[in-house]
This record gives C-alpha cells, sequence and structure tokens, in this order.
C-alpha cells in the first residue's frame, strides 16, 4: 500500500461481529474519510492478529525486516496502539500489541477489571518478559481532565509461565 508521509492508517480489530458492525457504521457516518482515507476494521481476536506483510514496492517507513529468509520480508508495524478490554491474569493482548509495535511507539493498555492488582500485574510481567525492550511511561502530565487511578503497587508479580502472571501480595 503506497501513501503520503501525512496520510494515516488506521485499523480496528474486534472479535465481537456486532461490535464490528456497530464500528464500521460509527466511522463511516463521520465522514467519508474519517479517521483516515486508509481505514481497515477487521472481525478478528486480535491476540491472532497477524503479522501483516508489504510487497516490495511499498514505501511505508513502519517496517521491520525479517531477515530469516532470503527475501528480506518485511511486515507493517504501527505507531500507535491502544488495547481496551477486560483483564485477565494471560499476557497475551498486550504482548500481541507490542509484536505490532513500532520502535518509539506507544502502546495504551486500557482495561475493564474489577481487580486492578491483577491488570498491574499483568503489565509488569510483559515488562519483565521484554528484559527492557518496552518500558512504562508516565502519562499523567498528558491526561488533562481525563480521571484515572493511580498505580497500586500492592504486591511483586512472577511471570510463572505460559503468559499467566502470580500476584504475590
Amino acid at each position: 500500500m503506497q501513501r503520503n508521509a501525512n496520510d494515516l492508517l488506521f485499523m480496528v480489530a474486534e472479535k465481537n461481529s456486532s461490535k464490528c458492525n456497530q464500528m464500521i457504521r460509527e466511522i463511516s457516518s463521520s465522514s467519508p474519510t474519517a479517521p483516515s482515507p486508509f481505514t481497515c476494521v477487521i472481525n478478528v481476536n486480535a491476540k491472532y492478529f497477524p503479522r501483516l506483510k508489504l510487497t516490495s514496492n511499498s514505501s511505508c517507513s513502519n517496517t521491520s525486516n525479517n531477515n530469516s529468509s532470503n527475501n528480506n520480508t518485511e511486515f507493517l508495524l504501527f505507531d500507535r496502539i491502544m488495547c481496551c478490554l477486560p483483564c485477565s491474569p494471560l499476557c497475551e493482548m498486550l504482548n500481541a500489541g507490542l509484536r505490532v509495535l513500532n520502535v518509539r511507539g506507544r502502546l495504551v493498555y486500557t482495561v475493564y477489571s474489577m481487580n486492578p492488582v491483577e491488570c498491574e500485574a499483568v503489565v509488569s510481567a510483559v515488562l519483565l518478559q521484554q528484559k527492557g525492550s518496552f518500558e512504562l511511561v508516565d502519562v499523567r502530565s498528558m491526561m488533562g481532565d481525563i480521571k484515572y487511578e493511580h498505580s497500586l503497587n500492592a504486591g511483586e508479580y512472577d511471570n510463572i509461565g505460559d503468559g499467566v502472571v502470580q500476584i504475590n501480595l
């Protein structure tokens, strides 16, 4: 896909087909080109989000090389990712987002959960798994009037394998 540097690719991955259809209607009704002329809504579970292979004539700067083969296959990476989901002790969704995040990109991980300790444990475990490849950034100065809660820091977290987190209170 060739595009100008000022154009944005806006992609939504939603596993619930009725929510997916609702997003398509909302995006389509707001403007013919909103939020971007390059808009894609796909009905897929984001933890299985495919790596998008680019053709050799693509002029996209958000790519990664996979040198495992001789053809220097390039994959699309994203500058901004938002994961909005219910929290679980599995780190799959956050890891899936990080897998397609561009260098110096930003990922927002927002959850709706009755257990904020569990959510913090997921983020901590993923950061430990990534061994310094990613960092947690303080964004309080960017929040404006948005309501948010500070970190609980209620315990220590261990990754016990297969992306499962154990909370040690």
